[in-house]
């Protein structure tokens, strides 16, 4: 998820990612309770509250997000981070970078999802396991 007017959108889609973007932190809101969204891109600009409560939204959500922001002050960033975002990337965005950082951001949802789904292997073993000793002890 990108803001419309970010020319991060375009460079998402030239890089062949699925792209949704959005014009205000309300459109921001409706498209996080109705998509499944991976990552989300969010500018900000002297650790703006509205953006700050977006990311906070966000990381809610357990999305990725990444600011975008063409400040260079450490305010902004460490108002970001303290949010909750995960990364931080000054514009104009290179190719590059955002490509490296979307693939990042990919291989820890995937790390995440292995997560998941061991740990419910493990919990199916533990239950199988104390059936298993129960009927033992009957």
């Amino acid at each position: 998820m990108v803001q419309e007017q970010h020319s991060t959108a375009s460079q998402l889609q030239r890089c062949g990612f699925r792209v949704v973007a959005v014009a205000s932190s309300e459109q921001c809101r409706q498209v996080l309770a109705g998509e499944d969204c991976g990552t989300a891109f969010i500018e900000v600009q002297d650790a703006d509250a509205e953006a700050l409560a977006l990311i906070r939204l966000c990381k809610a959500k357990e999305l990725r997000v990444i600011v975008l922001s063409s400040s260079s002050e450490l305010g902004s960033r460490r108002a970001a981070r303290e949010a909750g975002a995960d990364d931080f990337l000054s514009t104009p965005v290179c190719d590059i970078d955002l490509e490296f950082r979307v693939a990042q951001s990919r291989e820890l949802e995937l790390a995440q999802q292995e997560k998941q789904v061991a740990l419910i292997a493990l919990q199916e073993a533990e239950s199988r396991s104390s059936r298993v000793l129960a009927q033992a002890r009957a």
